[in-house]
């Protein structure tokens, strides 16, 4: 096996730590994500690179978040259209009663 010359890990774990540890408390723009077993050392290196299924749930995530934002949206909407009609009635009613006396 030939020896990378990137920051190795023994295990996942150690390696995820690590991540953990970063994400806390380093300044850097662009921090590790996600750990990979290398197939050439067989240690576990740190990437900042979103692996494609990682990058399909956060697709899925943000168009679960856009669908709410519309669903509370529409609800506003029906809420002040249903508003707006009972009120309408409320002042035909008035009118109705006011002119009956």
């Amino acid at each position: 096996m030939s020896k990378c010359k990137k920051v190795y890990f023994a295990n996942e774990n150690s390696a995820k730590f690590y991540i953990e540890k970063l994400n806390k408390t380093s300044l850097r723009k662009v921090k590790p994500v996600r750990a990979y077993l290398c197939e050439k050392c067989l240690n576990w290196h740190l990437t900042s690179i979103v692996s494609e299924e990682n990058r399909q749930l956060i697709y899925k995530d943000r168009q679960i978040a856009n669908l709410k934002a519309k669903i509370q949206h529409l609800e506003n909407e029906i809420q002040r259209l249903t508003n707006k009609h009972k009120k309408g009635l409320s002042d035909k009613a008035m009118k109705v009663f006011t002119a009956a006396c």
